[in-house]
């Protein structure tokens, strides 16, 4: 995977993937800059914990995310060897000109054949299918156990901020 392959095409993918890439890290500097010393008078055994915790976190959306983009799904990505006569269940795809396997569709973002094609992921600007499905959920996992561990943690914080805006 080059760089080049790495940022999606289309400029709204690339505008959702650089959001993506660098609002993550970013909330999560806020996160460890300026909510938990707020909560937190010095370095002790449970800012570590909320640190490694938030790292691991964000080290884990990145990840899948990054997994996501590596792995092709595409039916010439696949490696297996598409047969010449189009067999029981397969179909003619003319666009990409190849015998497509069953539960196979067209992206035309991607403008390739997609085995068990789920849905055109903009903020990876790559399309989620059979073999990079499990680190997309997985990331969809870690952004939910993110966000929940971010707004159960800055809930106090917002609710005192709110309220020094509101006296000033």
């Amino acid at each position: 995977l080059t760089r080049k392959d790495l940022l999606p095409k289309g400029r709204r993918d690339r505008t959702l993937f650089i959001v993506m890439t660098v609002m993550t890290p970013a909330i999560t500097l806020f996160e460890l800059l300026v909510v938990l010393p707020q909560y937190h008078d010095s370095i002790d055994a449970l800012v570590c914990l909320h640190s490694v915790l938030a790292v691991f976190i964000v080290v884990n959306i990145l990840g899948n995310m990054y997994r996501v983009i590596q792995i092709g799904t595409g039916v010439r990505d696949s490696g297996c060897q598409l047969p010449a006569v189009l067999l029981p269940g397969w179909r003619y795809c003319p666009v990409c000109q190849v015998n497509a396997p069953p539960r196979s569709h067209h992206c035309n973002v991607c403008d390739q054949c997609i085995l068990k094609h789920d849905h055109h992921c903009m903020f990876a600007g790559r399309c989620v299918g059979f073999f990079n499905q499990r680190y997309f959920v997985m990331g969809l996992v870690y952004i939910f156990f993110g966000t929940l561990y971010s707004l159960i943690y800055q809930l106090d914080y917002c609710v005192a901020s709110m309220g020094e805006i509101g006296r000033a």
